[in-house]
Parts: structure tokens; sequence; C-alpha cells
């Protein structure tokens, strides 16, 4: 099953994330590829298939779609499997530099989850 219509990138990247999330990396790879091909800037896309290369121990192949994916990262977590795939391939020294961001991240997470929990107290009902 392929898409050749104007909306055909989103309908891949649909078909193969859904693949990816069934944990059936393999299946999903040719979809997000498409969707990759049809749309370069559909950074979901670029994601998805970044993973799906880094569970099927391609990291090589994942490392330029994660890149072209890290704005869109809001957790760290691209973050995280960029610093990885590139300490797989034996770049260790970047590896490292892009996993002291993805701490960064994750502390600036942390104090914003802080911030939050105190602006908004948890108070018990009153009767």
């Amino acid at each position: 099953l392929s898409v050749r219509h104007p909306e055909s990138g989103m309908i891949n990247y649909l078909l193969g994330d859904t693949l990816f999330k069934l944990q059936q990396p393999v299946e999903a790879i040719p979809y997000l590829e498409k969707a990759v091909a049809h749309d370069p800037h559909l950074l979901t896309a670029q994601s998805s298939l970044a993973r799906a290369y880094v569970q099927t121990g391609d990291s090589a192949k994942a490392i330029p779609h994660l890149k072209v994916a890290l704005p869109s990262d809001e957790d760290g977590s691209l973050h995280y499997q960029l610093a990885r795939a590139y300490t797989a391939n034996g770049d260790a020294q970047l590896g490292q530099q892009i996993m002291k961001e993805y701490q960064e991240i994750q502390k600036a997470k942390a104090a914003q989850m802080e911030v939050m929990e105190k602006e908004v107290p948890i108070t018990a009902p009153t009767d």
C-alpha cells in the first residue's frame, strides 16, 4: 500500500507511525521513508523514521533524521537518541556533547515543572 496524492506524505507518515507504535519498525520504515521523501519538513515523520532506524540497529541512518527533527524535541528524547546514535557510530565525543544538551533540556523541564507546581498549589477541597 502506497498512496500517491497531495496528502500522501501525511498518510504514509500515519501508516508508518502506527506500525512503529505497534512495535513493527521494519514494516514502518518504508512508509516513513516515503513520508519524508514527500515532505522533508514533516518533523514528526523524520523523528519516527529515526526512531525506527534506531530500533532496527541502524543508527547511522538515524542520525540525519534525528538532526532534522531536533527543533521539535520538547522533552529531550531526540537529543538522547542522537547522542546514543553518535556513540554507537564511534563518535563518542559528539555523543557526549549531545548528551550534555539532553541533560540541560531535562534540567530546564524539571525547573519548569517546579515553577508550575508552585504557581498552582494543590489544596484539599473545602466543604
